[in-house]
């Protein structure tokens, strides 16, 4: 008697370790994105960012430090370079943006300029680097004439009532053709972009 009710027992046991095996882990009630490199928890997740006359993305040139800083695309007081060119920059991108865009600021903080040199960034117009500069006329139908942008490159631009887009190629005034392509974007206000970036 006491043999069938321990093999009963264990048959039981059996069954019930069986069962567990075919249960499914019950599914998250949610699920959380992390956040790209350089963003942190908790905040939103980056949209893509256009680029168009004295702005890129809502980032406007003219921001002072803290309307900058309120818009969540930078870090501010930041130390760079290294050892001569050590320095405090008042804005800098978060780590997410910091291979796509740069920008300046001046004395008190306030963005001066913001430029792109890599592909992925593209105007409002479609526009990138890599673009033509056939491509960059086509969107841009106000475009101004080649100038020589120093370097043996060259610049073209285009100008509205919010501010500067420039768009630089490397090669001399005398070279540039319609498949020149554009290496490098700047956005500025109330000056022309100098389409360089000099220094450390």
């Amino acid at each position: 008697m006491k043999l069938k009710i321990v093999a009963a027992i264990a048959v039981f046991l059996m069954t019930a370790a069986c069962g567990d095996d075919k249960k499914a882990d019950p599914e998250p009630t949610g699920t959380t994105k992390s956040a790209p490199s350089g963003i942190a928890s908790g905040e939103p997740v980056p949209k893509k960012l256009d680029i168009a006359p004295g702005r890129i993305g809502t980032v406007k040139v003219g921001m002072t430090k803290a309307e900058a800083a309120a818009t969540g695309y930078f870090d501010t007081d930041v130390k760079v370079g290294a050892e001569e060119c050590e320095r405090i920059e008042p804005l800098q991108w978060k780590e997410f943006y910091q291979d796509q865009v740069d920008v300046i600021t001046n004395d008190s903080g306030s963005i001066v300029s913001m430029g792109v040199g890599r592909e992925g960034l593209k105007s409002d117009t479609g526009i990138s680097v890599g673009s033509t500069l056939g491509d960059v006329q086509t969107a841009y139908g106000n475009l101004s004439p080649a100038v020589e942008t120093g370097y043996g490159q060259t610049g073209v631009y285009y100008t509205t009532s919010e501010g500067w887009i420039g768009f630089l190629f490397d090669v001399s005034i005398g070279q540039v053709t319609k498949d020149s392509e554009v290496s490098f974007i700047e956005v500025t206000k109330d000056t022309r972009p100098d389409l360089m970036r000099d220094g450390c």
